[in-house]
């Protein structure tokens, strides 16, 4: 799996977010959707499984969610007719099967929510972004994953626990924690306890395995892409592996 292509639409006003400048795929909604969408066809064709991101769209960000969250002041109107055109375009080729959710607030959409200490929620952690604008308006039913939840819009503002609660609640499948050990730790005990609570639901939950495991028959994996990178490439996989059986070996729910 490859998270990519970016198809974050940053035209020649939008040009603030320096991070980014240099991962669109062209600078029109039109040249994003022809040249990442040839680049995640190209992905599929040869077994690896593309991901489009940044969901709803970071383009107009001008702060750095690595750092903290940004509040992305477009328009309803804007956000529908450039940010969303992407996700539509390449929805209806069939080829989009994962999305990565980005952690933004839209203070003038409609769709924004407020958290329960009143400060605006990311999109990336929000039912009204995630379920009802990715899952029901654009039909979406492939597999959504978080971007990464040790990024400063995320740890300034949650736990590592609350945040995978939230995402997981919102109808994100797979949660991205991308370099403490204790962060998936704390990750996985917060959702383990919140499906033992009722806080989560068993079937929450078996929604998002059905849509792993349906991801993963669709692209069996090939000997052939097998990593064959360093020890310490190696090592940690191992790592990841064993913190994998663990999480198995003491699930409650079926």
């Amino acid at each position: 799996m490859d998270f990519a292509p970016v198809v974050d639409v940053i035209d020649t006003e939008r040009q603030n977010h320096k991070r980014l400048i240099s991962r669109e795929f062209g600078r029109s909604k039109e040249d994003v959707v022809a040249l990442a969408g040839a680049f995640l066809k190209s992905l599929q064709e040869n077994g690896i499984i593309g991901c489009l991101k940044h969901f709803p769209g970071l383009g107009a960000a001008k702060v750095d969610s690595h750092e903290e969250l940004p509040q992305v002041e477009v328009s309803e109107n804007e956000l529908n007719e450039i940010d969303l055109y992407p996700y539509r375009e390449l929805l209806a080729t069939g080829e989009a099967k994962a999305m990565m959710a980005a952690h933004t607030a839209f203070p003038r959409n409609g769709l924004q929510e407020i958290d329960q200490s009143g400060k605006l929620l990311p999109s990336s952690l929000s039912n009204n972004f995630i379920n009802t604008l990715l899952r029901g308006t654009l039909g979406f039913d492939g597999l959504a994953i978080t971007d990464d939840l040790e990024m400063g819009a995320i740890v300034k503002n949650y736990g590592i626990g609350d945040a995978c609660k939230m995402a997981v609640g919102a109808g994100i499948d797979m949660l991205a924690i991308c370099a403490d050990p204790h962060a998936f730790r704390e990750g996985h005990r917060a959702i383990l306890d919140a499906v033992n609570s009722g806080e989560l639901t068993e079937d929450r939950i078996d929604e998002s395995l059905v849509r792993i495991a349906a991801l993963k028959r669709a692209f069996p994996v090939r000997s052939s892409l097998m990593p064959t990178g360093s020890a310490n490439y190696r090592a940690k996989s191992l790592h990841l592996t064993k913190i994998s059986l663990v999480i198995k070996e003491n699930r409650t729910y079926a």
